[in-house]
């Protein structure tokens, strides 16, 4: 009996899901790849890429619905996971350990879902400061003034800091002069700091660590990286702890 209800569920998530999800056309992978400003094109993959993401969209619409109605909490891990090489992704120290679990975190700062995940990840970091290296790699359509931010601020070693203080004012981005405000707010050297903003090499390594991303088939924010582990799913914060558990016993 407990057989034929676990067929039943599986039968009808997949119907809900797959057979009523929207399919990809022409026009999504043309907008995908101008808004992504992707020169190496694989249309094949970007096509199963926006499918995938179209799942996704569909399932979690799925889920908001029967929290309606259920008091549901995900928690389930994919049966597997991808995995992939990090050695040259060009990342930002969160704190700083010799701990032998990685934790990748790519991030947008003008994500949404990535503004609500960075509230999780702040109990984390604290939790797991000395067991667990952090480190922020940030992945976006375009590359914004704030990944330069970044950048010019861990040239003076306060990453962290204009890491938290962004993530703290996302609504003042659009603002010009509110990168110069936080470089004086954390007692930068602003001429150094504006230099660095400036710096074409910095804007040429972002495009090159994007495309990289894109290779090794990382397509959204936030994505989770835990030794390779690769968590790109909707609600994978909920259960990205009871990976870096399972990695911590190793």
């Amino acid at each position: 009996m407990l057989f034929l209800w676990i067929f039943w569920v599986k039968e009808f998530t997949e119907k809900q899901i797959n057979q009523k999800c929207e399919k990809v056309t022409k026009r999504d992978i043309e907008k995908y790849i101008k808004n992504g400003d992707i020169s190496y094109i694989d249309t094949n993959n970007i096509k199963n890429y926006l499918l995938s993401q179209k799942q996704k969209d569909r399932q979690a619409e799925l889920l908001d619905s029967l929290k309606q109605y259920y008091a549901i909490k995900i928690k389930l891990q994919p049966p597997f996971f991808n995995y992939i090489e990090t050695d040259d992704i060009y990342s930002l120290n969160l704190n700083q350990n010799k701990a032998n679990v990685e934790l990748l975190i790519i991030s947008d700062f003008t994500c949404s879902y990535c503004q609500n995940a960075e509230k999780q990840l702040e109990k984390l970091y604290k939790k797991y400061n000395n067991k667990v290296i952090f480190k922020f790699v940030y992945f976006s359509d375009y590359i914004g003034k704030s990944a330069l931010a970044c950048v010019a601020a861990a040239k003076q070693n306060k990453f962290k800091e204009m890491h938290d203080i962004i993530f703290e004012n996302t609504n003042l981005l659009n603002e010009d002069s509110i990168y110069n405000y936080f470089a004086t707010k954390l007692g930068l050297d602003t001429n150094k700091f504006n230099k660095d903003m400036n710096d074409q090499q910095i804007l040429k390594m972002f495009v090159e660590n994007k495309e990289r991303l894109i290779s090794k088939g990382i397509y959204s924010t936030p994505t989770f990286v835990v030794n390779g582990k690769i968590l790109d799913r909707r609600h994978s914060i909920d259960y990205l702890e009871d990976v870096i558990i399972e990695e911590l016993k190793k």
